[in-house]
């Protein structure tokens, strides 16, 4: 029987990487492209969705023939992304606007009505998170989406989904619609901690249309296969089953082995993050973790810190000039140079 391999595609903060794993877990190849990033006034962080895609395209073609192995003997192609991310989409697939990514504090300014919202319908705060886990912050969603809707209604209103990057990649890798991962969809703040699912009075507080968000699946849910038009562009055969996976921080988790109560990791990436698995939504009694679906199909308890590898990025790009330079001279990466 010929070796079988996975795929696996990360739309992240700082860039697109495609993995081919074998099926005991070793990595056979990868390829790995920085995202353009956008931040076209102070506390506002775009990427452009064209771009994104174009990248997991590159990496994957790259990644296939770095490995040598035969498209064929790619069984499946899975999914994860940055979390907390999300761009507004048409029906006929346009994107309305650039990626608002999780960094982006736009949303700060409607903090205020929220509360006034929660107040109205006689909640506080405190009654939100129970709810959805989640503390009112700038960093999730919830707030640049009526952000969105409050600055631009006609865009609003023709929007058919509101996405997060691993479902744009799913469609534009042969999906027919955009499909999302239960374990991420909290990041909405509209969405129950302890089921996964909407919640239709949260959405009536916060004036938004359920229909406009994707429907959620657990994570391992074939949804559509690749076309020949994105086989041609990535190497990939055509009929590679589609997969849903899980955000960054979930598949991070997993993979460290973090699977059982009782375990925790911390990952210090674009963003920092404590996170223990747990067989029960745990609330913090102050409102303070994050509760978010595993992939395994219990829970994870988040502590986060928003900015830590990100930093050393912006560090690199506005000082790091002459480790830039010399990093491409001598064939090293800037970030040894900085960090030595």
């Amino acid at each position: 029987m010929a070796n079988k391999y996975v795929s696996g595609i990360d739309a992240g903060t700082m860039g697109v990487r495609c993995v081919i794993f074998d099926l005991e877990g070793n990595e056979i190849a990868s390829a790995y492209h920085e995202t353009p990033t956008q931040y076209p006034k102070p506390g506002w962080v775009e990427q452009r969705a064209e771009d994104v895609i174009a990248l997991a395209y590159q990496s994957t073609r790259e990644a296939i023939a770095k490995s040598g192995i035969n498209p064929k003997d790619i069984v499946g192609v899975g999914f994860t992304n940055m979390r907390s991310t999300f761009v507004p989409v048409d029906k006929e697939g346009n994107f309305l606007h650039p990626i608002f990514v999780w960094q982006d504090l736009r949303g700060t300014e409607m903090l205020p009505w929220m509360r006034e919202r929660l107040a109205a319908h006689e909640m506080t705060e405190m009654d939100l998170y129970k709810i959805t886990g989640f503390p009112i912050g700038a960093v999730w969603p919830s707030s640049k989406v009526y952000w969105f809707k409050k600055y631009y209604p006609e865009l609003y209103e023709r929007t058919y989904k509101l996405i997060m990057p691993q479902e744009m990649l799913i469609k534009a890798f042969g999906a027919d619609d955009y499909y999302g991962t239960r374990d991420d969809a909290g990041w909405w703040q509209i969405v129950n901690a302890d089921t996964f699912e909407y919640d239709p009075k949260l959405a009536e507080i916060f004036e938004v249309d359920l229909e406009k968000y994707p429907e959620n699946y657990p994570a391992g849910t074939p949804v559509g296969k690749v076309t020949k038009e994105v086989a041609e562009k990535t190497g990939l055969a055509e009929g590679t089953p589609l997969i849903v996976g899980s955000g960054d921080q979930q598949c991070g988790a997993i993979g460290v082995g973090m699977a059982y109560d009782g375990m925790a990791s911390i990952c210090l990436g674009t963003a920092g993050l404590c996170i223990a698995h747990s067989s029960k939504p745990i609330r913090h009694p102050e409102g303070k973790n994050h509760v978010l679906g595993h992939p395994a199909g219990a829970w994870q308890m988040e502590g986060h810190a928003s900015a830590a590898a990100s930093s050393f990025r912006w560090f690199r790009d506005t000082f790091g000039h002459l480790e830039k330079a010399t990093s491409s001279v001598i064939n090293t990466d800037p970030y040894n140079l900085l960090t030595a």
